[in-house]
């Protein structure tokens, strides 16, 4: 939506001066003029039909400006207006800034007006303003035709949508839309992971371009429905990506701001209602097509119309609608001057006279602008940020173009004024490089001094402490089982029986070998033969050890129990008669005494942990709402490992870990699992106090806040800016290797 409010110009100093006591000037007469009321004070609006503009001025500047009838000079109009309105008579330098305004915005005429050097200004300002647009990399407008024709035929149809009675219907649906998402809000955050996904972009820009047609719509059908005129539709290249837009700024005129601000809410209205109905058949549905489609609906509905539109720090529908309730219909443009008055007094040295304001209240315009500025920024880094990562090769390069425009150049601009100035003006380098390097020095120390405290969120779960893995210490087929998964077991149960054929015949050819040493070493000794006998014993022993390394073999046939648990296994390991190597795992036992909650960090969040010996650990238990649980850290292992400590924590099992199936090797033993994180991580262990330990389930799901150490502001910027790098760079790399391997195949 294009707002009138967005076109109103407060008039404001020039600094190009010229002689204006004898110069008559002429205020062109197919002006309309409005008197409205912003903050229990009357004002006038000016409007240019031609240009589609809409302007505000007191009433005491346009008693000014109605006496310039092109006969009466610049002082006799400014005598005349003394001698109406005495005390509140405009001053003779606000009467010079209305005038040179008047001519600057194409009001009112003058010979100097139309003179051959004014003319070649206009012409080089129109000639920069033209390039400004064509380089624009952030928004372009394209205007196509007029739809009040078409407008005026859909509100004779459709202008009912909007009567009190829909509208109240339509709120009581944005309701229902609320208590549905709010229900469904654990289930929702976990849909909205596949949003974003290459697969669904294109639903995704189809969906988000669809429903800003119907915004615009809404915009038009209201405005159409108070009488308004709907001047012109066109389209808006955002970031090159064609947005519709419609120019409503007829309903400046309109007397209620009841009114206007209908008008400015009606595409949010319309946007929130399809999101609502988005939001219930999205609950209602399995996932498909229809449940995908409904889900993009509703966060394109939801998400541009609370992030965007409702925003009013952007010169979208809730700015206006802010300003029409402050009564402050020119905001931004005072936040604008604000900034620019203080940035121009106090940075560079030059005279800059207060702005002013009919309707007052200038701190409101001071708080404005400090909190568009700190946000305008904000949106910019996001606006690159998400260029660069999602456009891929042509989101670097208009990422690059945008932080020239954005910063490259204003700050090209303004050095080149603070070293040459202008014809007319010369700012103070000392103050400059003053105000430049103070200001530089505060933010380093602010970088550099600043203490962060900040946690690490990681997720973990719930385990048993401390596990123990049976592992078979001979190699057999498997007999029977004793025990099933989730067993309580004691200390020296059997959990299985292993039969070895081959090694039981190998015991039984040794113990009869070993008889028959015996016998032939007895023998030796009663017939006096010594050397012999000795020869013997010496190969009965050998025979001896060996029966009892067999033995022992033959013992580790049956698997049992070094302590009292819980046993945990896979259900396809309870398979009879599968053959099982020496040191295969078979299954684990947990003690049920004690719980923990295990979770992995990588190395990077492992320096930057706290360094106490037991730090306090914040827990969040899924299900429990907002609840944050204060606990302790009880250790972190030494060594990074890629093992997996519990499948939940693993992307194969639900996880939030990339993870890979393990390489063979040579080694005969098979591992408890076949998966291993990607990259090592270092395993954290969190004590669960008492009271929990009852209620909570080993695989329960949990977030921790580990803290971390003391760190500057700057390190923590850096140190967090190094994170998403390596992120992007791994997402990078997954998408190029999955690219390659679909070529492929």
């Amino acid at each position: 939506m294009t707002s009138p409010i967005e076109s109103l110009v407060t008039p404001k100093l020039a600094y190009d001066t010229y002689e204006l006591a004898t110069i008559t000037l002429h205020l062109r007469e197919d002006l309309n003029i409005y008197i409205r009321e912003y903050g229990g004070r009357p004002t006038c609006i000016i409007e240019d039909q031609l240009s589609s503009r809409f302007y505000r001025v007191g009433l005491a500047e346009y008693t000014f400006l109605s006496l310039l009838d092109g006969h009466t000079t610049f002082a006799g109009a400014l005598g005349k207006c003394a001698a109406i309105l005495k005390a509140d008579a405009i001053s003779e330098e606000r009467a010079t800034s209305l005038c040179q305004w008047l001519v600057q915005a194409g009001l009112a005429t003058t010979v100097h007006s139309r003179s051959a050097d004014r003319s070649s200004e206009a012409s080089r300002k129109a000639r920069k303003a033209r390039r400004s647009g064509l380089l624009s990399l952030i928004s372009q407008r394209i205007p196509l035709f007029c739809p009040q024709s078409i407008v005026e035929a859909f509100n004779r149809e459709l202008g009912w949508i909007f009567s009190g009675p829909m509208i109240l219907l339509w709120m009581i649906l944005v309701g229902t839309g609320a208590s549905t998402v709010f229900v469904e809000w654990d289930r929702l955050c976990s849909a909205t992971s596949g949003v974003v996904s290459r697969n669904n972009w294109l639903w995704l820009a189809g969906t988000w371009l669809i429903l800003r047609v119907i915004h615009e719509s809404g915009h038009a059908l209201m405005c159409a429905r108070f009488g308004g005129y709907v001047r012109e539709t066109g389209i808006n290249l955002m970031m090159l990506i064609p947005l519709p837009y419609i120019d409503v700024t007829s309903s400046w005129r309109f007397a209620s701001k009841w009114q206007r601000i209908l008008v400015s809410s009606a595409g949010m209205l319309a946007e929130l209602v399809l999101a609502s109905i988005a939001a219930i058949v999205w609950s209602k549905t399995q996932p498909g097509m229809l449940n995908q489609t409904a889900l993009n609906v509703m966060l394109s509905a939801g998400f541009t119309t609370l992030v965007f539109n409702a925003n009013p720090l952007m010169r979208f529908d809730g700015y206006y609608i802010l300003s029409d309730i402050l009564e402050q219909p020119n905001l931004a443009a005072h936040g604008q001057q604000e900034l620019r008055h203080f940035g121009r007094y106090w940075g560079l040295g030059l005279n800059s006279v207060p702005p002013s304001y009919p309707e007052g209240h200038r701190w409101i315009s001071i708080c404005y602008g400090i909190a568009a500025f700190i946000w305008r920024i904000v949106l910019n880094i996001g606006i690159v940020v998400t260029a660069e990562s999602m456009l891929f090769g042509a989101g670097a390069g208009l990422a690059v173009g945008m932080i020239f425009q954005m910063i490259l150049r204003p700050a090209f601009n303004l050095f080149r004024f603070v070293l040459f100035g202008s014809e007319r003006e010369h700012p103070s380098r000392v103050r400059f490089a003053s105000v430049f390097i103070g200001t530089s020095y505060m933010l380093w120390a602010a970088v550099t001094l600043l203490p962060w405290f900040s946690s690490e969120q990681v997720a973990g779960v719930v385990d048993y402490s401390p596990k123990t893995e049976v592992r078979t210490r001979v190699s057999g087929f498997v007999d029977h089982y004793e025990v099933r998964h989730g067993d309580h077991v004691h200390a020296g149960q059997v959990i299985a029986r292993l039969v070895n054929k081959d090694l039981l015949l190998n015991v039984r050819d040794l113990r009869t070998a070993v008889a028959l040493s015996e016998h032939r070493a007895a023998t030796y000794l009663t017939q006096q033969k010594i050397a012999a006998c000795q020869v013997e014993e010496e190969n009965l022993t050998s025979l001896r050890t060996r029966l009892r390394e067999l033995e022992e073999q033959v013992e580790g046939l049956t698997l049992t129990c070094e302590h009292d648990g819980i046993i945990l296994m896979e259900s396809k390991d309870h398979i009879r008669n599968d053959y099982l190597m020496m040191g295969q795992f078979v299954a684990t036992i947990g003690q049920t005494e004690n719980l923990e909650v295990v979770a992995t960090v990588d190395q990077d969040t492992h320096r930057s942990l706290s360094p106490e010996e037991h730090p306090t650990v914040r827990m969040h238990i899924d299900g429990r709402g907002d609840e944050w649980i204060g606990t302790r850290m009880d250790r972190i292992d030494p060594q990074a490992t890629r093992e997996i400590p519990h499948p939940a924590l693993g992307a194969h099992a639900g996880g939030d870990l990339d993870v890979r199936v393990k390489a063979a090797t040579e080694s005969h033993a098979q591992p408890s699992q076949p998966y291993e994180f990607v990259q090592p991580r270092f395993l954290v262990h969190v004590r669960l106090p008492k009271e929990l330990q009852a209620q909570l389930l080993p695989g329960q799901p949990v977030k921790l806040a580990l803290a971390t150490r003391e760190e500057s502001l700057g390190g923590h910027i850096r140190r967090s800016l190094e994170k998403w790098w390596n992120n992007r760079s791994d997402q990078r790399y997954l998408d190029w290797y999955r690219d390659v391997a679909s070529v492929k195949r």
